[in-house]
């Protein structure tokens, strides 16, 4: 009697569209990760999620829509969250103990980090994505604002920059440590915490440096 072939088990499907997007999105951060972005493809992503690969297609158009997602929600996570630590008297301590707060953010995907720049330098297809897109815009933690707000309005500080500005300056020099001295250089995190903080409290010394940041 001739034996019959065995159909391959059904892939489980997902509750709902928002549950296949979060699979699919956590899929493909971890092969993005293990196999880089050029090396992932979307039939591995949609194995490891365990969906049809058709489902990328439909949810996200493509590899790279899958990619800009996975920035947007980081973005999100890191930018939404809650100062873990309490408000400072100071607006020089309020702005060290964020830039640190933010490094060790940032580090803990510096994995990724290190992929997202390696498309934007080698890819102009994402680049142009990324620029097109919201998620290229200047985002800053409310919380942050707030306080940097209120320390400058009380007058307990002699910076002349306005609380935007001078968190970008912050944002746009934490990101570039990130990248140029640690995914580039490899140089040693301590040491990078300690570049860290001089170059904050050196900045908010309100001395002639803070002139080069003014639009």
């Amino acid at each position: 009697m001739p034996r019959t072939k065995k159909s391959a088990a059904p892939l489980p499907r997902a509750k709902n569209r928002q549950e296949a997007e979060e699979r699919l999105l956590k899929a493909a951060e971890l092969v993005f990760s293990q196999h880089g972005f050029n090396g992932a493809t979307t039939r591995m992503i949609a194995a490891e999620a365990e969906l049809n690969i058709s489902l990328i297609t439909r949810y996200f158009g493509s590899k790279y829509g899958l990619l800009l997602r996975i920035v947007a929600a980081k973005r999100r996570r890191l930018f939404d969250s809650l100062l873990p630590y309490q408000p400072q008297e100071s607006l020089t301590e309020e702005c060290v103990r964020y830039a640190l707060f933010r490094f060790e953010q940032l580090s803990e995907s510096v994995g990724f980090i290190r992929i997202l720049f390696t498309q934007f330098l080698t890819d102009p297809t994402f680049l142009k994505l990324y620029q097109e897109s919201q998620f290229s815009m200047l985002l800053q933690n409310s919380e942050l604002t707030q306080r940097v707000e209120k320390l400058i309005s009380s007058g307990r500080s002699s910076i002349q920059l306005c609380p935007h500005r001078l968190i970008e300056i912050l944002e746009q020099h934490i990101m570039g440590i990130i990248v140029l001295q640690m995914v580039i250089k490899g140089q040693p995190v301590e040491e990078l915490r300690v570049d860290l903080i001089d170059f904050v409290r050196t900045l908010m010394k309100g001395s002639d440096c803070v002139e080069m940041f003014k639009p």
